[in-house]
């Protein structure tokens, strides 16, 4: 298993408390954080395994829920970053 597999794996279960199997790489980019801390944003796809969304690492996790794909566009609890994100994931799904 590669890093950007074990990392993903990791993070969702200690930010949210869901349990994944397969990661797939989507695409990733760069930011600058609120604080000016520059960071590097991996977007991956992964086969749920079990669990319910739950923040869990409260600094760095708003919140948790489940939503549909078809719901994400004009709701305003889900940054314009975030849709086009689950667009570029919902791309691969078609592979």
């Amino acid at each position: 298993m590669d890093a950007i597999e074990n990392t993903a794996r990791r993070e969702v279960s200690e930010e949210v408390g869901i349990e994944v199997g397969d990661i797939e790489y989507v695409c990733s980019n760069t930011f600058v954080a609120d604080e000016g801390t520059q960071c590097l944003n991996v977007v991956t796809r992964g086969e749920y395994v079990a669990g319910e969304p739950r923040v869990y690492a409260t600094d760095e996790v708003e919140r948790a829920f489940w939503l549909p794909y078809e719901h994400f566009e004009g709701n305003e609890n889900v940054p314009e970053y975030v849709v086009e994100f689950a667009k570029r994931v919902a791309a691969t799904r078609a592979d």
